[in-house]
């Protein structure tokens, strides 16, 4: 019965146009996360604990933001999946990524930057991206 279902659902879905929908485990998006957050944490020299952690110091945030920007641009996770991998809400990730944004817009410095924690994080950033 259960393999009837699956192929029930599998025929509703391709008469929608739509394939089989895959889901990434949540420990995959916390790796993915987690590396992003570790790379950011190591390259701002600030403790990863700090960067998971509450405290909203602009020394601890900073690298926390970038991360979360990071995982939203590079992961094609949800703001939700990404903010409970940092146990933040979804606002908070799309908080992050809009003023991550406007900074990297600003600023030549962050964008190198944002580009060494990808790099970090093991992301395959092409040379000359900048």
């Amino acid at each position: 019965m259960n393999q009837d279902w699956q192929q029930s659902v599998e025929a509703r879905l391709a008469s929608f146009g739509a394939s089989t929908v895959y889901h990434k485990p949540r420990a995959a998006t916390r790796g993915v996360c987690m590396r992003l957050a570790a790379a950011a944490a190591e390259i701002h020299d600030v403790p990863l604990h700090q960067v998971l952690g509450d405290q909203r110091s602009r020394s601890v945030a900073a690298p926390r933001m970038e991360a979360m920007h990071l995982a939203v641009k590079l992961s094609g996770l949800s703001l939700p999946a990404i903010g409970r991998a940092f146990r933040r809400d979804h606002t908070t990730v799309l908080h992050a990524h809009r003023v991550t944004t406007q900074r990297a817009a600003d600023d030549a410095a962050v964008v190198a930057r944002l580009i060494d924690i990808a790099r970090a994080a093991g992301f395959d950033i092409p040379e000359g991206t900048e």
